[in-house]
């Protein structure tokens, strides 16, 4: 049996999938890997992509292996949170190739120099990957408002993500707030802006994290009658 990691072994799947930004499995793609991914080197000198999500998204792996066209096998985690005392299971997919490392690198993965790479056709696919990653939406119940918001380690993407939105919407939102030592956010709200923002994002969709998009469609309704009963935080 052999004794490499399952991210080490030779398995067959598309090293140039991130060569060219051209499809929107591509912008989705690279948008949610800067969002929940990370590439970096292993202390064997190895290339490495790593995406961990809830178990309850591990479905959404599925997605990314059969775009390029993976035979990698998904591991399950647990986890101990020190802080809240709280045990949680996570989805774990990480594959070794120099190719990927390299190409995603040249992207600018994780900065805002990605949008350099994404066709203006693919921006809102881009987004959506993005949105489904590090990005929530919801229905505020208390003052009948739809709301959206994003959190990144990159400053430059935030407001990047912030302007793109504001132009689709007409949002005259332009604070940007830091959420912690190292990420910042924005908070978008409006009954007019916030399904302009979803529905430019799932134009056209084909790939998106199923429970987010089950969301946009519920969140849908509760703007059309505006008469919810119970509180509603959705994605």
């Amino acid at each position: 049996m052999s004794s490499l990691p399952d991210h080490a072994r030779k398995y067959q799947f598309d090293h140039n999938f991130f060569k060219r930004i051209d499809t929107e499995e591509k912008a989705y793609w690279l948008g949610f890997i800067s969002a929940d991914g990370t590439v970096f080197r292993t202390k064997e000198n190895g290339r490495l992509l790593r995406l961990e999500v809830t178990r309850d998204d591990a479905k959404h792996l599925e997605k990314f292996k059969r775009a390029i066209k993976s035979e990698h096998h998904i591991y399950f985690r647990y986890h101990n949170d020190a802080r809240t005392g709280k045990h949680y299971e996570s989805a774990e997919l990480k594959i070794t190739s120099v190719e990927l490392y390299n190409d995603l690198n040249g992207l600018g993965v994780k900065t805002s120099k990605q949008f350099d790479f994404v066709p203006s056709s693919l921006v809102h696919h881009f987004i959506r990957g993005l949105i489904d990653g590090d990005g929530s939406f919801g229905f505020n119940y208390k003052n009948r408002n739809p709301y959206l918001g994003f959190v990144d380690g990159d400053y430059g993407m935030v407001n990047a993500v912030l302007e793109i939105l504001k132009a689709v919407c007409r949002s005259k939102a332009n604070h940007i707030l830091r959420a912690s030592e190292n990420s910042w956010f924005f908070h978008i709200t409006g009954t007019f802006q916030i399904p302009k923002i979803l529905d430019w994002i799932y134009h056209d969709a084909h790939v998106y994290l199923e429970r987010k998009h089950s969301n946009y469609l519920k969140l849908q309704g509760l703007i059309a009658n505006r008469s919810g009963s119970t509180p509603s935080i959705l994605a």
